[in-house]
């Protein structure tokens, strides 16, 4: 199967650079763009709010369309967004 690296964080409450569980946060929901150019292609989101979590990935989703053809990029979302 595919085997995945995470390279951080994604988090508009915490500082950029801070670690948790040894990972930085890469900043908040508005480096997603600048990841998707330099190659990260897949995410999660896990964030508990149904409602938080459904706006947080249509905003996602609306930066992978403006970047990538449809299908041609997966990012999923969450409160911390690991980022692979």
């Amino acid at each position: 199967g595919d085997k995945y690296s995470v390279h951080g964080y994604i988090d508009s409450y915490q500082p950029k650079g801070k670690k948790v569980l040894n990972y930085p946060i890469l900043g908040s929901e508005c480096v997603i763009p600048e990841l998707i150019k330099k190659g990260i292609k897949k995410g999660v989101i896990a964030i508990g709010d149904n409602y938080v979590r459904s706006t947080i990935a249509k905003k996602i989703l609306q930066n992978v369309l403006m970047l990538h053809s449809p299908g041609q990029c997966l990012f999923g979302i969450a409160n911390y967004i690991p980022v692979f």
